[in-house]
């Protein structure tokens, strides 16, 4: 009974986690310049889809954030990650650099995409929608 009580269901201790998955690192730098340095939230970078997959499914994020760049690795890489029963109730964001036809792909909400942003990102936009979806 007493491992019941201590299974909690979010450590209050636990700084949120916002990972973002950019192929490139220029793609990561636009994000983490309109994000700041923040230290109410961890943000963490992945470009290799197996390293970002693992880092996922181990610390399950509170926020993942896909830069969709103009190949459709993103698309699967959302994919495997609403693939995994654990993982479909995390909530995701995709950026895409300029309206095109990938986005079309996108559409609907088949993928449980919570926001949608497109480059230039509004600063204020994606912080405020950051904080409220990690609950901050």
């Amino acid at each position: 009974m007493l491992s019941d009580a201590l299974n909690l269901e979010r450590d209050p201790f636990r700084v949120p986690l916002v990972l973002v998955f950019a192929t490139s690192d220029t793609s990561f730098r636009i994000l983490q310049k309109s994000l700041g340095h923040r230290e109410d939230f961890e943000l963490r970078w992945h470009s290799e889809t197996i390293e970002a997959l693992a880092d996922i499914f181990m610390q399950k994020p509170d926020l993942l954030i896909i830069f969709q760049e103009k190949n459709e690795e993103s698309l699967a890489f959302l994919q495997l990650v609403r693939n995994r029963k654990a993982c479909r109730g995390i909530p995701v964001f995709v950026v895409f650099p300029q309206v095109q036809r990938f986005a079309l792909r996108w559409g609907g909400n088949r993928f449980n995409i919570l926001e949608r942003f497109v480059t230039p990102i509004d600063h204020q936009r994606l912080i405020q929608r950051t904080r409220e979806t990690i609950g901050l």
